[in-house]
């Protein structure tokens, strides 16, 4: 094997690699080379963004606690300049005014053409190399002092073959933990028996009414597309796999993206499994188009514009890192020396089978599954989640992070990626010094230097 790498060119070398354009490589990314660094960035589609461009995932996540946005730094840049070039100026992140703020700073709706030229702008103008359409298809791995091992190299796969690029740091941003599983680094997959939460492949409707739309969901209140799907069953009219939908985001009075629907069974690290499921979730979303347009209101005469170009994935791996982030963390808001961010969505633990979705509230993790923290508090995210244990030069920032099944559950949506993003492309930077040793980091002066970037650490 060694032989084999030795023989590939290496066409990029460079300080910083960071594999995965989503929320987290981006900031990490960002925050890396504004520091300084030469990066390399790696991304498999042929545009930024992740969740929110290839999934199609039609709003960001809470930024705010319910009091206040506790994910600033690079994340609120991102959210602020998004929405001021829609004309949506977003409030001051030390206020929260329900419910005149609330759609302005938690759920906002994602322009993915303008979001794709915002984050090639930034890479631009903070000078990233961004590499796109290309996978990681191996890692090389080379002895460290103390045994500890180190990343080379990484395999490239892409339009001009195989070749390598060479970095003293790499970051896996990639979601599925695929760049530390193939350094071999130990992992967990789902719940206690493998199985993963239900994937939603996304998608774009046009030629609704949001007004009448809110109308209803205003009037009816929580609950209010199950009440819908009620009466979709008693006529005989329901064929999906499960009835739990997550909802509709107008992005103008005639356009929404839609998180609707599940499909189960599937693997996110299985190119195979994930293939059969995309196939699945465009049946699901034809069913789901006939419900709508049937049954809620202003929907009559939507038509599809578009799917996700990949399916939304909830779950998969989760690194096994320096520490572990547990349930009792999360229920006791704990802050901890080394908080790098700070997290305060709820538990949202989705179905991993039909016939457990069809249980509705027994889903795994009993009544902790969807259990929300209280307004103005928060969790800490410790640095040494990010450290896979065995490798010295990598951090794992993202939705694989080193955490309990239900913790991440919380920390997976997009606000909190764009922070643990932004430390791992400083504390990056910092180890360059270091000889890419992640674990020496000046814990105190990362999170000095996170604060001076913008970040919310809580104190």
């Amino acid at each position: 094997m060694s032989e084999f790498f030795d023989s590939l060119p290496i066409t990029f070398e460079t300080d910083v690699c960071v594999v995965g354009g989503g929320p987290t490589g981006i900031a990490a990314a960002l925050s890396a080379a504004r520091n300084g660094a030469r990066v390399l960035l790696i991304e498999r589609m042929g545009f930024l963004g992740g969740s929110a461009t290839a999934m199609q995932v039609p709003a960001f996540a809470p930024f705010s606690d319910r009091t206040k946005a506790i994910v600033r730094g690079i994340g609120w840049e991102v959210m602020t300049e998004h929405q001021r070039r829609l004309g949506h100026p977003l409030p001051d992140p030390d206020s929260y005014h329900k419910p005149q703020d609330s759609g302005r700073m938690d759920w906002v709706p994602i322009d993915v053409e303008l979001l794709k030229r915002l984050y090639d702008e930034l890479c631009e103008t903070a000078g990233v190399t961004v590499l796109f359409h290309t996978f990681v298809g191996e890692s090389n791995l080379s002895p460290r002092p103390a045994g500890v091992r180190g990343l080379h190299s990484l395999v490239l796969a892409n339009k001009a073959g195989l070749s390598r690029a060479k970095a003293s740091v790499f970051i896996d941003a990639t979601g599925d933990g695929d760049l530390a599983a193939r350094a071999g680094c130990a992992f967990a997959l789902g719940d206690e028996s493998g199985k993963t939460q239900g994937m939603t492949l996304c998608f774009t409707v046009a030629g609704g009414s949001r007004t009448k739309y809110l109308e209803y969901v205003y009037a009816t209140g929580d609950g209010y597309l199950a009440k819908l799907v009620e009466r979709a069953k008693a006529d005989g009219a329901w064929n999906l796999p499960d009835s739990s939908l997550v909802g509709m985001s107008f992005k103008s009075e005639s356009v929404a993206g839609c998180n609707l629907g599940h499909v189960y069974g599937y693997d996110a690290t299985d190119p195979l499994s994930v293939s059969l499921a995309e196939r699945e979730g465009r049946k699901v979303i034809a069913k789901l188009m006939a419900f709508l347009r049937r049954y809620v209101p202003g929907q009559e005469s939507i038509e599809l514009i578009s799917s996700g170009p990949h399916i939304g994935v909830r779950e998969s791996r989760r690194i096994v890192g320096e520490y572990t982030l547990t349930l009792e963390d999360y229920l006791a808001c704990r802050t901890f020396p080394d908080d790098i961010a700070r997290c305060a969505y709820f538990i949202d633990l989705h179905a991993v089978t039909t016939e457990v979705a069809a249980r509705a509230k027994s889903v795994t993790d009993g009544a902790q599954r969807s259990h929300s923290l209280p307004a103005g508090q928060s969790h800490g995210i410790p640095y040494r989640c990010l450290i896979p244990k065995g490798i010295e030069n990598l951090l794992v920032a993202g939705r694989c992070l080193s955490s309990e099944r239900a913790v991440q559950g919380a920390t997976r949506v997009m606000p909190f990626c764009f922070a643990m993003g932004e430390a791992a492309g400083l504390a990056a930077t910092l180890a360059l010094d270091l000889e890419g040793a992640v674990r020496s980091v000046d814990i105190i002066e990362l999170r000095q230097r996170l604060k001076t970037q913008g970040a919310w650490l809580g104190d």
